[in-house]
């Protein structure tokens, strides 16, 4: 997105979450995104009298990634930084 308006990066990415203004006029754009990861239910080993062993249930992770964009006064990105704290 560096180099791109900031409407262009709206309407990739929808609303930020924050908007810093900065004191030379410039603005961060502050987005979270999250991924989130389903594992289904396994079961490992097999017996002919007690059918499945060793058997987990589903489980669920998530990971979020934090994105600051900076516009400059013209609207345009100049950079951006990504984290996967919160900055």
């Amino acid at each position: 997105m560096v180099g791109h308006k900031v409407s262009s990066l709206v309407n990739t990415f929808g609303p930020p979450v924050k908007i810093i203004k900065l004191q030379n006029g410039n603005k961060i754009f502050s987005y979270v995104f999250v991924r989130r990861y389903y594992y289904p239910s396994t079961c490992t080993g097999y017996s002919y009298y007690f059918g499945a062993l060793d058997c987990f249930p589903p489980s669920y992770e998530e990971h979020k990634y934090y994105a600051n964009f900076y516009v400059n006064k013209d609207d345009i990105v100049y950079k951006a930084v990504f984290s996967k704290t919160p900055f």
